[in-house]
């Protein structure tokens, strides 16, 4: 099964609103079984506990927010790494060979 793919053409602050599960659907207008993506830059809520996140401080930053279908943490899990596996590699193939 193929994952559906929403992008936003407007930049948007990842704030961590984006984590709720209406926040696709709001944005979106559907119920989202897929992915979300969007550019902005990362500016979590201060309650939003997050280690290390002025790692993550630009201004242009691609952002994907993943809706899956089921409960299981630990698929939940497998995906999430497939997908950034995935991405990363996607991308690295797009970038210029650096010798």
């Amino acid at each position: 099964m193929r994952l559906k793919k929403y992008l936003s053409s407007e930049p948007s602050v990842f704030d961590g609103s984006q984590l709720q599960p209406e926040w696709a659907d709001e944005r979106f207008g559907k119920d989202l079984e897929g992915i979300a993506a969007f550019i902005g830059p990362f500016q979590p809520a201060a309650d939003l506990a997050l280690q290390d996140a002025e790692l993550f401080e630009h201004h242009r930053l691609l952002h994907l927010v993943v809706r899956h279908a089921h409960q299981d943490i630990e698929k939940i899990r497998l995906q999430q790494r497939l997908l950034l596996d995935v991405a990363k590699d996607k991308l690295n193939h797009r970038l210029p060979k650096v010798s």
